[in-house]
């Protein structure tokens, strides 16, 4: 098979593919280097409620990296695992203008991480479960600033430190 033969059946068989998978409402992207096709590099699926997510998985990987898009329009980017949602590091915008930026365990919060509102006000610290708590900061703009946390509310005196 000559080089022109074998670029027309690898466009057929691109074509192909992405005919069978938009079949099951899936893009797939392949990468060909040096007239070899590689594995898939990038799956993109939609899911009812216009949401829309993006991963990047090689074959028997549990973790990827992707991006979910919210009906709401939040966004989540960072890393996934397979059948337990948002797994490491990672970042969700939420349609409102608040931020987190930090590690997730269970689709949740959990570790250290960035909570900032549209206002400018932040906490750094520690999340468990999805709320501040443990040790963290809670700043705000006019320079008052909140120490200590148990899911999401200061502690009470005397082991809250207003400074």
């Amino acid at each position: 098979m000559n080089s022109s033969n074998m670029h027309m059946h690898k466009h057929f068989f691109i074509w192909w593919i992405i005919f069978l998978y938009k079949i099951n409402q899936q893009v797939i992207t392949f990468r060909i280097v040096n007239n070899e096709f590689l594995k898939k590099e990038l799956t993109t699926e939609d899911f009812p409620g216009a949401r829309k997510y993006a991963r990047n998985w090689t074959s028997g990987d549990t973790v990827g990296h992707g991006v979910f898009t919210y009906e709401d329009g939040g966004r989540y980017e960072g890393n996934f695992k397979r059948r337990a949602g948002r797994e490491g590091n990672g970042t969700f915008y939420f349609a409102d203008g608040r931020k987190y930026v930090g590690s997730w365990m269970n689709n949740q919060p959990n570790g250290q991480g960035i909570f900032t509102w549209p206002d400018g006000n932040r906490y750094e610290g520690s999340f468990k479960d999805g709320k501040m708590h443990g040790n963290g900061v809670l700043y705000y703009t006019d320079g008052r600033k909140y120490i200590e946390f148990t899911e999401s509310y200061p502690n009470k005196p005397p082991s809250v430190r207003f400074t």
